[in-house]
């Protein structure tokens, strides 16, 4: 699946990579979806994960990022006692891409993360690298360049944290809702008031053309909002998995 570029034709790499992400995605959404019966084809997804989680060409960790989402999506779907023979070669893979400059492999590390957790429960904690994690995820909070927000989607929706899905959701239903009500307006209009808002609409379109900086200005403040919006549902979704492995900590203490 994995075709390397010989020919050091970078248009190439671009082209295939874009091609196995997306059906690495495939790949991450068909083991959610089968649960235990994917077990048939472990053996095989985890050679090919193998060979993706080693990648370290930087115009390749958008690939490795999938295939990391992806193996905590088979964890989860064939649960514990088939993966964990498994466990500690992969985590190491998975912990080996901490160190590499891609946010959007950083994102796929905490979606890991969070299914692995699902799946250890307290016993989490017992792995060598749970502090690494830890400090991950303190480095990550503070630091604003530790994330990258993608929209519009980025192919992974079916896989991702409930609490993503539900804050999309809302906002699409938010969104479509404002679109209804638009569009029933307009169809209440009579001739006269249609065309009125037609001129209008051609007044405006003049003044945003001889204010086109300003108007710029606006579009950039306005996707920033909405970054920081997304942005802010990743770091609750952090936040929570502090949440939950501090509870864990407290009862082994206790």
């Amino acid at each position: 699946m994995y075709i390397r570029n010989n020919n050091n034709n970078n248009n190439n790499v671009i082209k295939h990579k874009k091609l196995q992400v997306q059906a690495v995605a495939t790949l991450t959404s068909v083991a959610t979806a089968s649960g235990q019966s994917f077990v048939k084809h472990l053996s095989n997804v985890l050679k090919l994960l193998s060979q993706l989680l080693q990648l370290t060409d930087e115009n390749l960790l958008d690939l490795r990022a999938a295939a990391t989402q992806c193996l905590g999506a088979v964890a989860a779907a064939v649960g514990r006692e088939q993966y964990g023979p498994h466990l500690e070669k992969y985590h190491q893979l998975v912990m080996s891409g901490v160190q590499l400059n891609s946010p959007s492999l950083r994102e796929s590390t905490f979606i890991y993360f969070s299914e692995l957790a699902g799946l250890m429960k307290s016993d989490l904690l017992e792995l060598d690298s749970f502090e690494d994690m830890f400090a991950l995820c303190l480095t990550t909070i503070t630091d604003d360049d530790g994330l990258m927000v993608k929209f519009p989607d980025d192919g992974f929706g079916e896989t991702a944290p409930r609490g993503f899905l539900a804050a999309q959701d809302k906002i699409d239903k938010e969104i479509a809702e404002e679109d209804a009500q638009e569009e029933m307006k307009l169809k209440e209009l009579d001739d006269d008031e249609l065309r009125q808002l037609i001129a209008e609409a051609g007044d405006d379109e003049e003044f945003e053309d001889d204010d086109y900086d300003d108007d710029e200005q606006e579009d950039n403040e306005l996707i920033s909002q909405t970054v920081g919006i997304h942005l802010g549902h990743f770091l609750l979704f952090v936040v929570v998995l502090f949440h939950v492995l501090l509870i864990i900590i407290t009862n082994i203490l206790i």
